[in-house]
């Protein structure tokens, strides 16, 4: 008596687990055959996003420094932030294979099929051709400490040793009113660099630099709004061709766009 009422729970927790995995929530494996499926169905929008979102789970994350934390942190754990960064790019994780080269490459499959709702444009390279136009560049992307505070740290040093490692910049402009959710994930390292970039003002474009050191990336992106009468809109990510940083520091500008309306 007892097994005829536990046998319609079993079947009950079987149906959910098996629901679970159809819908690729079983885990990386399983939402890789989601997005496979996806793809061989001609679903190339949808299994963009979620070969997207496996990139994401499965390549480790490291936040992007913002700027202006220097005037708010110590000298000395601004240098340790700057040092974390550096190590972070240029030491490899893990080599680039198993599950984030299969959701990597099926991405690029089906990203240029897939009517994107984020698209960018990418300016060819220009050479940094000194140390002092870097130091420039790299004092853009991170602020130096405020003059004249205690326990200074030798600054100069920390960018030479940037620029040695041949560190080229990625200046992203976004679009006004429009938020972005950015990973650029690396080909080398197997590592990945989120930040937010928020737009700067109603009226005006906003600009982050991003310090690379020499390999190929893959930009993922998702982009928000929030219109008025309290209206939001959010995208998928949006995986744009591969990004080529050369074996020298340059400079190299990346335009988003947002296509769509509100809906």
């Amino acid at each position: 008596m007892r097994k005829n009422k536990i046998a319609p729970y079993l079947a009950i927790v079987a149906a959910l687990i098996a629901t679970l995995a159809a819908s690729g929530c079983g885990g990386p494996q399983s939402r890789l055959q989601s997005a496979t499926g996806a793809e061989n169905s001609g679903k190339y929008k949808e299994a963009a996003a979620l070969y997207a979102a496996l990139v994401l789970e499965t390549a480790p994350s490291h936040r992007l420094p913002e700027a202006q934390k220097s005037k708010v942190v110590q000298p000395v754990l601004w240098q340790s932030e700057m040092e974390k960064y550096v190590k972070w790019l240029t030491e490899p994780s893990a080599p680039f294979g198993g599950m984030l080269k299969n959701a990597l490459e099926g991405l690029e499959r089906c990203a240029p099929r897939a009517e994107a709702d984020n698209s960018a444009t990418v300016s060819p390279p220009k050479p940094i051709d000194s140390l002092p136009a870097f130091t420039t560049l790299w004092n853009t992307a991170f602020n130096p400490p405020p003059p004249n505070t205690p326990n200074p740290i030798d600054w100069d040093a920390i960018v030479k040793s940037a620029y040695s490692k041949k560190f080229s910049i990625l200046q992203i402009l976004a679009p006004i009113n429009y938020t972005y959710e950015v990973n650029i994930v690396s080909r080398k390292t197997s590592r990945r660099i989120i930040f937010t970039q928020y737009p700067s003002s109603p009226d005006e474009k906003s600009q982050i630099s991003v310090p690379l050191p020499e390999g190929e990336y893959t930009v993922i992106v998702k982009s928000s709004v929030d219109f008025q009468r309290g209206q939001y809109w959010n995208s998928e990510y949006t995986a744009f061709p591969v990004l080529t940083v050369g074996g020298e520091p340059s400079v190299i500008s990346m335009n988003l766009k947002t296509t769509v309306n509100r809906k």
